[in-house]
């Protein structure tokens, strides 16, 4: 799979139709309730599936400056949330705006 080279709404749509089976008109990036939180929904079967939720001010409206580690923690954030449409045991731990909060999941594999 590719990397996100940037971020933003298109970006971030581009990458999950490039990826997965989905459609632009099956999956959405909402907001519930203004907790700064994005949730990844997926229209499947007549259901919403709520796959992840990730920070809304750093890989939507970029209010923070952007590196390498961003595109990294994002592209496994869509890798996890894509999985978890084939199986729903997956587990796709919040994707926080800190990077000091990423999930070790989400980091750059250190070089041995």
């Amino acid at each position: 799979m590719a990397t996100i080279k940037a971020l933003g709404y298109k970006n971030l749509v581009d990458y999950v139709l490039n990826n997965s089976t989905l459609k632009e008109d099956q999956f959405t990036f909402a907001m519930q309730g203004g907790d700064g939180y994005n949730s990844f929904i997926v229209a499947k079967e007549n259901k919403l599936l709520f796959l992840g939720e990730f920070s809304y001010a750093r890989f939507i409206r970029m209010e923070y400056p952007v590196d390498s580690s961003d595109c990294v923690a994002i592209t496994k954030f869509f890798d996890l949330c894509i999985k978890k449409l084939s199986n729903k045991n997956v587990k796709v731990p919040p994707l926080y705006g800190n990077p000091e909060t990423w999930n070790p999941c989400y980091r750059k594999a250190k070089k041995t």
